[in-house]
């Protein structure tokens, strides 16, 4: 009996976040933006690399690339401003927001006033 809720509780939750990837444009399966953080310290951007336990920090306003990329889990925000993941695919992450997600990287860059990200 357990086999069977556990299979309806999944398939649940696959079906609710089929329905909200469908709201947001966001596939099933992609990163998730949340406000859970990383382990890290205002003021600071900071990510875990795949394989990793420790997260790595980036100051506020300063960016980072990666020759060769590196692959992250984790990336929270704890800045007052904007910041841009370069990989594939290249999204934004706002100030106090979190992303859960294994993805290659190239840059985590430091958005200006009024700037945007790539697309």
């Amino acid at each position: 009996m357990m086999r069977h809720k556990t299979g309806l509780r999944i398939a649940a939750a696959l079906s609710t976040a089929a329905a909200l990837g469908a709201l947001t444009g966001t596939p099933a399966g992609a990163a998730t933006e949340s406000t859970k953080a990383v382990p890290c310290q205002q003021g600071y951007v900071c990510y875990v690399e795949y394989g990793e336990f420790v997260s790595e920090r980036i100051a506020q306003g300063e960016s980072r690339t990666f020759d060769p990329a590196i692959t992250i889990t984790d990336i929270s925000n704890w800045t007052t401003m904007g910041y841009c993941i370069s990989g594939n695919p290249n999204t934004g992450l706002a100030p106090g927001r979190s992303l859960t997600v294994t993805q290659t990287i190239t840059a985590i860059r430091a958005v200006p006033a009024g700037g945007a990200c790539a697309t």
